[in-house]
């Protein structure tokens, strides 16, 4: 679920976001992804929990908050959903800095989870889904480890090259 395009205003508000502390930005963008979400679920289930795509240690000390963590508290809150964070990534260049293919070609082993979940229906949220390949590596660790349905929800989707 994706309610925003990655350009105009939508790119503009991820860049306060990630960029300049824009957390009043966060907000915003929390807002408009979880109207998009209350009007998609309406006769469906909520995931049982809601996790942020992780940053390395190193970019989240550099930053001093992880964008997707506060897209994703401000969802919390309001959907009445819990949020968790059970992956670690290794520390690497940011996606940004990477072609298309190189984003593609992200290793298995670049999350790890090191909390189990006990939940069999979640959501993972970020801010930016540009090839997927970071959701789908997260998704299949999931899988592996008893979770049925993997969501995904982010609040702008990048435009293809």
């Amino acid at each position: 679920m994706v309610p925003l395009m990655h350009e105009d205003s939508g790119r503009y508000l991820v860049h306060r976001l990630k960029f300049h502390h824009g957390l009043r930005e966060g907000r915003v963008l929390s807002a408009i992804l979880g109207e998009e979400i209350e009007q998609a679920y309406h006769h469906e289930a909520l995931p049982q929990c809601l996790i942020p795509v992780p940053l390395s240690w190193w970019n989240q000390v550099k930053r001093g908050y992880n964008q997707a963590t506060v897209i994703t508290q401000h969802l919390a809150n309001t959907l009445k959903i819990p949020l968790k964070q059970p992956f670690r990534r290794k520390n690497g260049p940011s996606q940004r800095t990477l072609k298309r293919t190189q984003r593609q070609q992200l290793k298995a082993d670049h999350f790890r989870l090191f909390k189990s979940l006990e939940h069999t229906h979640v959501a993972i949220i970020d801010d930016v889904l540009t090839t997927g390949s970071t959701v789908k590596a997260m998704a299949n660790i999931l899988a592996a480890n008893g979770v049925e349905t993997v969501d995904v929800w982010c609040a702008t989707r990048a435009l293809l090259d």
